[in-house]
């Protein structure tokens, strides 16, 4: 088992055989997501312009667009009608 202790800014340094594992290298960067009672590594792609697989962890399952629009529109749909009879 490999341990790691912080310095005093909160950095750690990583054995190489941790990094290695990893995949970790010079100028790429990750995101550690908490899940339950560990983290998990998640690669940042630099290249895509989404946030696509930096919140792979943290969602159960994913959320179809049709239920995302039905959602979003019955929410616009109750404020409208909140904001009616504000004005009645």
């Amino acid at each position: 088992m490999t341990t790691v202790t912080p310095i005093s800014q909160d950095q750690v340094t990583n054995a190489q055989s941790v990094r290695s594992a990893l995949g970790l290298r010079v100028g790429v960067k990750r995101d550690f997501v908490p899940e339950k009672a560990c983290l998990n590594e998640v690669p940042i792609r630099s290249r895509e312009p989404s946030l696509q697989g930096r919140f792979i962890a943290r969602v159960a399952k994913p959320v179809p667009l049709v239920m995302m629009d039905e959602a979003i529109a019955q929410e616009a749909t109750a404020q409208r009608q909140d904001f009616t009879k504000v004005q009645a």
